[in-house]
This record gives C-alpha cells, sequence and structure tokens, in this order.
C-alpha cells in the first residue's frame, strides 16, 4: 500500500477542477498504479483522507477524477459513527507505534488489549495455568479469563479494522516462534521471536498454520486469527504444536503463534495531542462491557467485581506476581 504526507498532495495544487486519470495522479504522486478493483477503490478512498474528489463515470471509457480542493489536515480525525471511543483505540495504538524505531508493532492479541488499557498486567498471569493454580482462591478466573478476552477482543478487532479500512495503519497477520527448554537449574525457559515478514521462517509459520488448520475441525480455511470457540482454539493451538515440532526439526522451534503486525501510516499528523485521560477513559469502558456483557451471567455480582478489580482496572491493588511462588 502507498503511504502519503499531506505535503504530497500539493503537487495538486494547479490541478484544481482538472479532469485526471486513475494514471495521472499516480504520475503526480510518483506511486504505483493499483492493479485490480479492490485495489483501486481503496486507493481511491485513501486520497480521500487528503483532498475531496469527484469520480467521473461514462459508460465505455475509464472513470476521471476532480480534484476540487485539498484538506488543510487529513480527515484522520473522523470517528466510526457508531463507537465514540474510536479516536482514544488509535491514539493509543499510534502513540506507541510512531515511537518504534521501525515504526511497527508485533503484538499478540492480549499484548494489544494490555496496550489500549482493556486489561491489567494480572490479566496475561491469570491466562497461564501453571501460573494460575499456584494462586489459590483466585484460580477460578483462569476460566473466567478467556469469556472475558472475547467480549472485549471481538471490540478491540472491529476498531483495528476501521483503522486499517480507513488507512491510519496497515494492519497485517505475523506470527512469533517459541522455544522451550530446561536449564542447568531445572528452570524451564521459554524464548520467542518475532518472525520478519517476507522471510523463508515465516513461509514455515504459514505452512504449519496450513496443516493445523486442515486438521482442526471448526476452524474456517481462510482463519485470520478471529475469535473462536475455546474448545475450537485449544484444539487449534494442540495441532499447531504438533506440526511445528514437525516443521521445525532443524530450527528448534515448538510452537507457534499468529500476531498483529500494526505499521502506523507515516504521518505525525495522525496523532492528536490535545486527547487527554486515554488510558483512563478505555480502561472505565472496559469495566463497564464486562459489568454487563451476559456471557458473566453465571457468577455472582461480587465474583464479577473481583473480576474486573484484579484483571482490568489498571489501577487495581493486587500485584498477582507478588502472589506467586516463583
Amino acid at each position: 500500500m502507498n503511504r502519503f504526507n499531506h505535503e504530497d498532495f500539493n503537487v495538486f495544487a494547479d490541478k484544481i477542477a482538472i479532469s485526471l486519470g486513475l494514471k495521472d495522479i499516480c504520475n503526480l504522486l510518483q506511486c504505483q498504479i493499483p492493479n485490480g478493483t479492490c485495489s483501486r477503490k481503496a486507493f481511491i478512498k485513501q486520497l480521500k483522507q487528503f483532498c475531496e474528489i469527484e469520480e467521473i463515470k461514462d459508460n465505455g471509457k475509464a472513470t476521471k477524477y476532480i480534484i476540487k480542493q485539498i484538506y488543510s489536515k487529513p480527515l484522520v480525525e473522523t470517528i466510526h459513527k457508531n463507537n465514540k471511543f474510536q479516536e482514544y483505540i488509535e491514539h493509543a495504538v499510534l502513540t506507541k507505534a510512531l515511537a518504534e524505531p521501525t515504526n511497527k508493532l508485533y503484538l499478540s492479541n492480549t499484548e494489544v488489549l494490555y496496550l489500549t488499557s482493556l486489561i491489567n498486567k494480572n490479566f496475561k498471569i491469570i491466562c497461564n495455568w501453571n501460573f494460575a493454580k499456584q494462586l489459590e482462591d483466585r484460580t477460578w478466573l483462569h476460566s473466567e479469563a478467556a469469556t472475558i478476552y472475547s467480549v472485549l477482543y471481538r471490540w478491540l478487532r472491529e476498531r483495528l479494522i476501521q483503522m486499517h479500512s480507513r488507512h491510519i495503519i496497515e494492519l497485517q497477520r505475523g506470527y512469533r516462534v517459541y522455544k522451550t527448554f530446561t536449564n542447568n537449574k531445572g528452570q524451564e525457559i521459554t524464548i520467542k521471536e518475532n518472525v520478519k515478514k517476507d522471510s523463508e521462517l515465516e513461509e514455515k509459520c504459514k505452512e504449519v498454520f496450513v496443516n493445523a488448520i486442515k486438521h482442526t475441525y471448526g476452524v474456517p480455511k481462510n482463519w485470520k486469527g478471529e475469535w473462536l470457540p475455546p474448545t475450537v482454539y485449544e484444539e487449534l493451538q494442540r495441532q499447531v504444536r504438533f506440526w511445528a515440532k514437525k516443521i521445525f526439526v532443524e530450527e528448534g522451534w515448538d510452537n507457534v503463534r499468529t500476531v498483529n503486525v500494526i505499521i502506523p501510516v507515516q504521518n505525525k499528523e495522525l496523532l492528536k495531542d490535545s486527547i487527554s485521560k486515554v488510558e483512563e477513559i478505555l480502561n472505565k469502558e472496559s469495566q463497564r462491557k464486562i459489568q454487563n456483557t451476559k456471557q458473566l451471567n453465571h457468577l455472582t455480582g461480587f465474583e464479577r467485581e473481583i473480576a474486573i478489580e484484579e484483571l482490568i482496572d489498571i489501577h487495581t491493588q493486587v500485584d498477582y506476581l507478588s502472589l506467586l511462588e516463583i
């Protein structure tokens, strides 16, 4: 996908109200001409963030475009009409992404939830059964975490897709490989590595998932990391581990997981410095969603309050790490 800065559109200063073909526009922007109907639509949608464009369609002839005005700044402040929290999610994601030297984030679903303040640091600990079973009277939260995750991530995923469709970020599927071994002290150590795009290792990761999905009932063939029922997801993970060990015999990796690769459009104007209390506002909305979800109706009011206070509230006074016997 082509990336543009607001300054790039200065080339149209003397072309306002002049009919241009798609090739003319691409030549002026010094970018590649998009191939295919979907690519062209996405390209025009991207341009509409920077300028007002009128499309002139004439039967039998190529579509022409008239640039009526160049906006004083990109229309990135446009918020999804059904979600007032869109701009807060965008601010949280872009703040982190634009601070990265590579302007590229590799984040698991849980890591994106944490980045956007929808969960706190205890959440990842309770998801790990080896840790959860050490927390004694809090072990019951392990099974509830899956429901909380599904409620929050499906909502967050919609926000990320909205960012992608408006060309604020590129949201891609990536991979992370894992290797677990026992050191000379008998401690189990896990190392992980983000897989570079378009690498030989990435091709092997794709092969792992193709085989795992093929052998897991209930997973769509074109699965791209969307939410799956817990039992289906667990079986998929079992298949992934099996095929990872089989395919990565030489490398020694024994597990692969999908991650979100988030690449921001290279434009600092995307980040709105005026937004304040981002973490608090998003965290309060996360608490509200879990407080009201019917999927946790089997819990008592007190149990639901514990789940919210200890797994979501960013100001929780409970630190699970300090409770573990490690």
